[in-house]
């Protein structure tokens, strides 16, 4: 598969097709998020963002920005993290797409837990369900599930796994 993108990369940036050039960057970013190591996965993200801001498109350059800053959040670079989260809601919020919002500002408030901020994190992922209930669109019933999952872990924790994980790490 990733022969096949990297292939599909070569013919779009020889044809001059930004669109598809931008797409398959953030493709192989999400095949590469199960192989390869960390400073790879950013480096193709931080491509992916260059062809997305030069494509102009929102929605892409919000569905860029949203994988970039839950990878930085991953990596514990947290400021980077919150800046894609900010600029990826202002596009959300500029472009009528309420549900992005609503996902956007339960992740920032994720992102407040992973810091430390409890109060913040349970106001911000309230606050993105309160936004996914608003919102009623096309996917509203799966984004109200997200939200109220992202404020069940703000408040119980995170699952099993990843919260042995996160109780190791803090030891």
């Amino acid at each position: 598969a990733f022969d096949e993108l990297k292939n599909a990369l070569a013919i779009y940036r020889s044809i001059g097709d930004d669109f598809g050039t931008a797409v398959t960057y953030l493709n192989i970013n999400y095949y590469q998020g199960f192989f390869c190591d960390q400073a790879t996965i950013m480096k193709e993200l931080d491509l992916a963002l260059q062809q997305a801001r030069k494509l102009g498109n929102p929605y892409h350059m919000f569905k860029v920005l949203f994988r970039r800053a839950w990878t930085y959040a991953s990596n514990g670079q947290y400021e980077v993290s919150q800046h894609d989260f900010t600029e990826a809601l202002n596009i959300a919020n500029q472009n009528g797409f309420r549900e992005l919002a609503a996902s956007c500002i339960g992740s920032l408030g994720v992102l407040a837990f992973f810091r430390g901020e409890f109060a913040e994190s349970k106001d911000g992922c309230a606050e993105g369900d309160r936004h996914a209930q608003a919102g009623r669109g096309l996917h509203h019933g799966d984004l109200h599930a997200e939200s109220e999952a992202r404020l069940t872990w703000v408040v119980r924790g995170p699952p099993g796994p990843m919260r042995r994980a996160r109780v190791r790490a803090a030891r």
